[in-house]
């Protein structure tokens, strides 16, 4: 019996041990958002070229190119869905110019739901809302290959990312999505929908 109560304690206290480790390494460790602190650190826009529209089918739905279609930004927000349409699973919230600066988005209370991007203020507009939609869009992401499905797991609020791929318009039978063709449109129709062939998390001040 004494060997036996010791060989309890011990498998106890081990997991207490491990307990405490995954606690510590959660609230102390683990950050669940990327800090580079104040400043703008994209300077530069979403680049659109136009392309020869062409389609191919992905998962039963035909993609339409409209424009080849690459950026650079900082991750506002992430948002990962699981419905009916298998093809984009997952939302990024992405801001350059003055939207990628830490002292304006902490200002703002972003969020996505529903396919949705959206921003709160409690105390000031740091921007106008002009200014607000033209550098920031919500992008629904189709990874092109599984090197971006990774990327897109890896990648945290605070992030920096490079994108490349071709803005696309979904159909299946009587289900149609459009993607935005500009950066300057807001509600319903106002999301770019991306075919992203490459996905990278950038340090600050790396360029491309």
């Amino acid at each position: 019996m004494p060997e036996e109560n010791t060989s309890f304690f011990t498998i106890k206290k081990t997991i207490i041990y491990i307990c405490l480790g995954v606690l510590i390494h959660y609230f102390f460790i683990y950050e669940d958002e990327v800090n580079y602190g104040p400043g703008v650190l994209i300077t530069e826009t979403p680049k659109q070229d136009k392309i020869k529209k062409s389609a191919f089918i992905k998962n039963e739905f035909k993609l339409t190119k409209i424009y080849k279609y690459s950026l650079n930004a900082k991750i506002l927000s992430k948002e990962d869905y699981n419905d009916k349409l298998k093809i984009s699973p997952t939302d990024l919230a992405l801001g350059w110019n003055n939207m990628s600066d830490k002292i304006v988005t902490d200002s703002l209370n972003i969020s996505q739901s529903g396919r949705w991007y959206r921003y709160y203020w409690t105390k000031y507009l740091p921007l106008t809302k002009s200014e607000i939609t033209k550098s920031s869009a919500n992008t629904h992401i189709i990874p092109a290959n599984e090197d971006v499905e990774y990327t897109l797991k890896k990648i945290r609020k605070g992030n920096l990312i490079h994108l490349e791929g071709f803005l696309v318009n979904i159909d299946k039978g009587d289900y149609y999505w459009r993607t935005s063709t500009k950066r300057t449109d807001t509600g319903n129709g106002a999301c770019e929908i991306v075919y992203t062939e490459r996905l990278e998390i950038l340090e600050p001040n790396l360029e491309y």
